[in-house]
């Protein structure tokens, strides 16, 4: 019992500061272990002192009802005091509000200002897709070579001219060189 009085006592000289900033000195509970009203305000001082560090919106609101069951206990209105203590209990637990996370939306886009040199990562939208179709070309002229393909030789050099102007940032006529080797080597994709 002593050593509950002496933890009891600790707490509450170790957040007397922090109750002051918050609510104000609070008035003492009856001598603890007197009957259970006295030991109830007394936890409630307790509880007080600790949502003072971590909440004190709910230390201020849980002081008040605090203050109304010690002059309830003080006039004799056992009843009143249990109950505006248990209020203040509650109040003084609850819970720090916490501001739920949003997940941020995608930032919004200019849609007048899309065109085909937009920068993207890895370049430009141009460059990016004009770096597809020499790609594709690139594995059309691959298949060729592999089926000796009659076309084999008129598709590299569309090749080799579609990456000349890729490396220069002619786009479309790399392009179009692309499509060109593609197209001769269709038919050994197709096989």
């Amino acid at each position: 019992m002593k050593r509950l009085i002496m933890t009891g006592a600790l707490v509450l000289a170790s957040c007397a500061a922090a109750v002051a900033q918050v609510t104000g000195p609070l008035p003492p509970a009856p001598p603890y272990g007197a009957n259970q009203t006295a030991n109830l305000l007394f936890q409630t001082q307790l509880a007080i002192s600790r949502a003072a560090i971590s909440n004190p919106q709910a230390a201020q609101a849980a002081a008040i009802s605090y203050q109304q069951a010690l002059q309830r206990y003080n006039a004799g209105d056992i009843t009143a005091s249990r109950t505006a203590a248990l209020q203040a209990l509650m109040y003084a637990n609850a819970q720090v509000p916490h501001p739920i996370p949003t997940i941020s939306a995608l930032p919004p886009t200019n849609f007048g200002a899309v065109g085909p040199l937009v920068r993207v990562n890895g370049g430009n939208v141009a460059a990016i897709d004009t770096a597809a179709f020499v790609a594709q070309a690139r594995g059309a002229v691959a298949a060729c070579v592999t089926a000796n393909d009659p076309h084999t030789a008129q598709a590299e050099t569309q090749l080799a001219a579609a990456v000349k102007a890729e490396d220069a940032a002619n786009y479309n006529a790399a392009r179009a060189a692309a499509k060109s080797a593609v197209d001769l080597c269709a038919a050994a994709q197709r096989r």
